[in-house]
């Protein structure tokens, strides 16, 4: 059973995200904010990253976009990660995130 998911993406130097999902209580901190979320937006997150590879690879760009997501169960904690490689559905699943302040990516 999933407990947690903890994603932090950053681009160059800057941390854009530090996000925690909590699954049990339904909440999403997101930057420090915290919103209330429902099944949906859980059952759309975890369809997103279900197929994901834990490693993608990393390019030599210094200022190349990283993304790490934890996702902590009761058998463990497995990570996805990736620096200006992504999976295919990477952009839909900032779009999820991103739907919470309503930013634009």
């Amino acid at each position: 059973m999933i407990q947690e998911i903890d994603i932090q993406i950053s681009n160059g130097l800057s941390e854009s995200i530090n996000a925690t999902i909590n699954f049990s209580k339904k909440l999403f901190s997101i930057n420090n904010i915290k919103y209330s979320v429902n099944d949906t937006f859980l059952d759309n997150l975890l369809d997103t990253i279900y197929l994901w590879q834990n490693e993608y690879g990393k390019d030599d760009n210094i200022d190349s976009e990283e993304f790490t997501v934890n996702v902590k169960t009761d058998s463990g904690i497995e990570t996805f990660h990736g620096k200006g490689i992504f999976p295919q559905n990477y952009y839909y699943f900032k779009e999820l995130l991103g739907d919470f302040n309503g930013w634009l990516w």
